[in-house]
């Protein structure tokens, strides 16, 4: 009985040091696997657990299109994680609202017409004054230290940065 023991024990060590969780899309897809799972966003109602990504929590819509002109970026923007901005040939100026913590942000130029550029200045930021998209796909992702740090820009892709 020892030796089959320590048979099943040699034997489930690999298992268990090697073991990896699938990665399915949200078609049921598997489209990779991890060996290692960090959780820093969740919520559960007690049956189902609900991971959230770069700090996005909401329903099934995770990006939303903000129109031409001057606009700034309220708090009703700040429940996406991914803000497409449509630039007009003007001189577009817009502000962006405190987040929370730890909420990331990117901002996207996806559509410009002509020689347009939108500056925006956050309420609260470190590191930066504003930030200016003028072609299209310019884009900066930003994170939401806390309300004394704001907002800070951790990727740029080609946005002028003051």
């Amino acid at each position: 009985m020892k030796r089959i023991l320590a048979l099943l024990f040699v034997l489930l060590i690999p298992v268990y040091l090697f073991a990896s969780v699938g990665v399915q899309n949200s078609t049921g897809k598997v489209v990779g696997q991890a060996t290692d799972i960090k959780v820093d966003n969740v919520s559960s109602n007690g049956s189902t657990m609900t991971l959230y990504s770069l700090g996005w929590k909401g329903g099934q819509t995770k990006y939303t299109t903000i129109a031409t002109g001057v606009t700034p970026i309220t708090a009703s923007h700040l429940a996406y994680s991914i803000l497409k901005k449509e630039v007009s040939s003007e001189q577009e100026v817009g502000t962006l609202a405190n987040g929370t913590p730890g909420q990331y942000l990117v901002v996207i130029c996806t559509a410009l017409e002509s020689s347009g550029t939108y500056t925006c200045t956050p309420t609260t930021k470190t590191g930066f004054t504003s930030f200016q998209l003028n072609t299209a796909l310019d884009s900066v992702t930003l994170i939401y230290v806390d309300d004394v740090t704001g907002w800070v820009i951790i990727a740029n892709n080609g946005a002028t940065v003051a």
